[in-house]
């Protein structure tokens, strides 16, 4: 059975079990140090099998290039062919790597081993591999960035922009750096409860089922606190199903952005909130 005949319960079970897998795939890292060598060994260890070469050792220069903390993101690509990569963000330091999909768990990995090449970095993070190219990218946000970063996480590659350093707090990518290709599904979610004031708290796209059919999950959250979850498909042109949740299903990256419809008036910010005026509505973003 593909996801279109899935009901709401064997859909979620499918979420919660992706989520327990990236945690399993997180805790089976090969326990290496986080020693920094060199590029001079062979690069076809059993993590970068397969993986584009990045040449010979780098020299000082390139190494230092590479060297401290890195920041990496990338947002939906080919939403309209059901590709199913979503929005994803990565922090790297010396010795920590967080890997970020917004609605599926966090993947941490507490011990980094770099390795530097003449056209590149290349960090193994428990169960993640991610490359780091110094090379112009023009990233999902509009702007350019210095770097290109791929992350190979559980056979599939994630591909997107770096830049050095870490963002503040109040700074970090949410899910609403995808809300231009999640509007049709949040418009037909928010549809479906005409005449109601509803907040968006989380939108984000599912990976593909087995049959490869990709639905985008919707959290809305009423004038009553009550909150629902709307499973529809990325074009809007039908929801699979619309169920109230408990106050313990909260997903990760859950309000760090909420986005209210126009028309009606904006949501209040506060000490720790900014709201923003955005096409077709307003986004409260979390700052602290």
């Amino acid at each position: 059975m593909g996801v279109m005949g899935a009901g709401v319960g064997q859909i979620r079970t499918m979420v919660a079990a992706l989520s327990a897998a990236a945690l399993l795939a997180a805790c089976g890292g090969d326990g290496a140090s986080g020693d920094e060598s060199g590029g001079d060994g062979p690069e076809a260890s059993a993590p970068t099998a397969g993986l584009p070469s990045l040449g010979t050792e780098a020299s000082p220069e390139v190494r230092a290039l590479y060297e401290g903390e890195f920041e990496a993101f990338g947002a939906l690509s080919g939403l309209a062919e059901a590709s199913g990569e979503g929005s994803w963000q990565l922090r790297l330091s010396n010795d920590f790597a967080q890997f970020i999909r917004p609605g599926l768990e966090d993947v941490p990995a507490y011990t980094v081993n770099r390795r530097y090449y003449a056209q590149g970095m290349r960090a193994q993070a428990g169960a993640l591999t991610v490359t780091i190219v110094n090379a112009e990218c023009p990233a999902p946000t509009g702007e350019s960035l210095p770097y290109t970063a791929s992350v190979l996480f559980e056979d599939f590659t994630y591909e997107g922009c770096a830049r050095r350093g870490l963002a503040q707090p109040g700074e970090e990518l949410t899910w609403a750096v995808d809300l231009e290709a999640l509007t049709a599904a949040i418009d037909a979610c928010l549809a479906a409860h005409p005449g109601e004031r509803q907040v968006v708290t989380l939108a984000s796209v599912l990976p593909p089922a087995p049959d490869g059919q990709v639905l985008v999950s919707v959290r809305l959250r009423d004038a009553t606190r009550e909150r629902r979850e709307c499973f529809a498909t990325p074009d809007g042109g039908r929801i699979i199903s619309d169920e109230l949740l408990s106050d313990a299903d909260v997903r990760a990256g859950e309000g760090e952005a909420e986005f209210t419809r126009s028309p009606g008036p904006a949501p209040s910010g506060g000490r720790c909130r900014v709201v923003e005026d955005v096409a077709g509505g307003w986004l409260s973003r979390r700052t602290c």
